[in-house]
């Protein structure tokens, strides 16, 4: 909600109308019911509005830390809830607008932001391999297969479960 308000001006919403948003938001029982359940959804917008306010910022002028910035949360974005992906071509917009800025050394600079978002993906397979080394898995106590829910949700040591978790393939999407 507090970032609302400076987007909201970036976008040159006038400044009553852009409080107003802000309050609204802020106040709203939707954000509130997310905000006090333990959900990455949370913490996936936050990571979207930071992108989208860099990315404004980088837009209007700013410098390669802003673009930096863009890159990075919008790799902890999709880090953080494979939906996040979607929010890549928006960001893409941005680019037009400063064409003329963009140097080789700034598309480095935007995949070492956007790589360094998603390096908490490096942290899933040692995980894994450390709880099944461990036998930190309560769930193998009973008999079932590494990769269950919780303790090692889909093994992600293997590449199989790896992959399996980071695209989401275990949750039957043709049927939404």
């Amino acid at each position: 909600a507090a970032l609302l308000y400076p987007t909201l001006r970036r976008l040159d919403v006038p400044r009553l109308l852009a409080l107003l948003c802000a309050l609204g938001f802020a106040f709203a029982p939707i954000p509130w019911r997310d905000a006090t359940r333990a959900e990455v959804q949370d913490v996936a917008l936050l990571f979207r509005v930071l992108a989208l306010f860099f990315g404004l910022r980088w837009s209007a002028g700013g410098g390669e830390r802003d673009l930096f910035a863009l890159a990075m949360f919008a790799g902890l974005a999709c880090t953080t809830h494979g939906l996040s992906f979607l929010l890549l071509p928006a960001l893409a917009l941005f680019v037009p607008a400063r064409r003329q800025a963009l140097r080789p050394r700034s598309y480095a600079l935007l995949a070492r932001g956007f790589v360094l978002g998603l390096f908490p993906f490096a942290y899933l397979p040692w995980r894994s391999a450390v709880v099944s080394a461990a036998g930190l898995d309560p769930t193998r106590a009973l008999g079932l297969p590494p990769g269950m829910a919780f303790w090692d949700y889909d093994h992600p040591a293997t590449l199989g479960g790896f992959v399996r978790l980071v695209t989401g393939a275990d949750f039957n999407t043709g049927s939404g």
